[in-house]
């Protein structure tokens, strides 16, 4: 990592420290835990400072920031903080949601899982799955941090199976001294890559679809998933082989488009796609 991606990344995790332990961490744990001297931690403070976020080392308190930091300038310090740890950041309404869901904790828990994949660390988590619910507390061992439909996620394994978070859902990240095994990296990216939506399950489906001549208007194929497999028929309809880890995601999807695609395989999703046609018919009569 080039000196001004680690200084970002220094600099925004300084700032997630002090907002986790206000007044705990002084300018010499700084040294000690980034290995520079103490003339580059008050640099950081300054640089962090001209930012618009008023953060001091005060004497006999430790370093403290007195202000509060708004959404804009949360969402700017995400956005940075995924980029110079090659987080994809295309998604910009992802990370407004998290900013706005979750306000300064965002950066703290960002920071904490991110530190967390790194090294291989269990964390225990506080997750409420919506306002209604009770948070749950659950040990996770985090994979990876990724976009997926305006959301942040986490993909983790907890009691034994990969599973995804969203991350303006997690409401406390702690990090324990636990390390754990990470599985090969292309178990969970499999795992996503035959995610037609969000659902996220060890199953696999083949799938195959028709898609009518309509689709071949100025010569677009339909591109569903990644690995597809494309074949277009003499009448200029395309057959889709793909293989997917949800029937239901890829059901809802077909049926929205009508006449325009046909099930070939497997029965289960033909199935799926008349009983839902049925009941949206039902519900317009």
């Amino acid at each position: 990592m080039s000196d001004i991606r680690e200084k970002i990344k220094r600099q925004i995790e300084i700032i997630s420290s002090v907002i986790s332990e206000p007044g705990k961490n002084k300018i010499v744990d700084l040294e000690l835990k980034y290995d520079c001297n103490s003339a580059t931690i008050k640099r950081d403070l300054k640089d962090i400072r001209e930012r618009g976020i008023d953060i001091h080392a005060i004497k006999g308190r430790g370093i403290e920031i007195t202000n509060n930091i708004t959404i804009g300038k949360i969402k700017e310090l995400i956005s940075e903080y995924m980029l110079v740890n090659n987080m994809d950041i295309s998604h910009d309404n992802a990370t407004h949601f998290l900013a706005d869901a979750q306000k300064e904790k965002s950066i703290v828990m960002l920071t904490s899982l991110w530190k967390s994949i790194k090294g291989n660390l269990v964390v225990e988590i506080e997750y409420k799955k919506n306002d209604k619910s009770n948070p749950v507390n659950k040990t996770v061992e985090p994979l990876l941090i990724y976009q997926r439909e305006n959301n942040w996620r986490m993909l983790g394994r907890n009691d034994g199976e990969i599973k995804q978070f969203l991350l303006s859902k997690i409401h406390a990240v702690m990090l324990t001294d636990k390390i754990f095994e990470a599985p090969k990296i292309d178990l969970y990216q499999d795992l996503l890559s035959n995610s037609f939506g969000t659902w996220i399950d060890e199953k696999c489906y083949k799938v195959k679809l028709e898609f009518s001549s309509y689709w071949n208007v100025g010569g677009t194929v339909p591109l569903l998933m990644k690995n597809q497999k494309v074949t277009q028929k003499e009448n200029g309809s395309y057959i889709i082989e793909l293989e997917i880890n949800s029937l239901e995601e890829l059901a809802r999807w077909i049926t929205g488009r009508g006449n325009e695609v046909r099930v070939l395989a497997p029965e289960d999703l033909r199935n799926m796609v008349l009983e839902l046609a049925e009941q949206i018919q039902e519900l317009y009569n």
